[in-house]
């Protein structure tokens, strides 16, 4: 099982031109039911370097009530995990910084037709949130948000 991360925004921006080496936006959708709770018109799917979005930091369902937070001593981390996530913040703020909306899921893999329904839908305001301490929440929905911002810049 993989995890896989998919997305949806207002914007029609090409965001694969936000990838770097340890993540990339791609339009190819994979087999997730659950891209049925994005909520706009945009949809995309969000890659880490090993090709699914197991590569990202994560927190399984009976985690979540960790919240965000940054790496821990006691619970190791990939470098690259951490390094891909913060940069992965870094192109949300950039969508959101031109006016977009976004919103995200992260949920497994299946060719299961039929959507597993989402624990919950979590308003994330990225301003308010150091890059490091962002992780993804399994069978959730993120609805970001970035209230450092003072006006809309268009992405380049």
């Amino acid at each position: 099982m993989c995890y896989m991360i998919v997305l949806s925004t207002d914007t029609d921006f090409d965001l694969t031109r936000l990838s770097s080496s340890l993540f990339a936006f791609s339009r190819e959708m994979p087999r997730v039911a659950e891209t049925v709770y994005l909520t706009h018109a945009h949809h995309w799917y969000l890659a880490s370097s090993e090709g699914c979005s197991c590569s990202f930091r994560h927190l399984s369902g009976e985690s979540v009530t960790l919240g965000f937070g940054a790496p821990e001593d006691w619970f190791p981390e990939h470098a690259d995990h951490v390094a891909a996530t913060a940069q992965v913040v870094a192109a949300f703020r950039s969508i959101l910084a031109s006016g977009a909306q976004l919103d995200c899921i992260d949920a497994w893999a299946s060719d299961d037709p039929a959507p597993t329904p989402l624990n919950d839908t979590v308003q994330v305001d990225l301003g308010a949130m150091p890059a490091p301490h962002f992780r993804f929440f399994e069978q959730h929905r993120l609805v970001l948000t970035d209230s450092s911002l003072t006006s809309a810049s268009p992405l380049a």
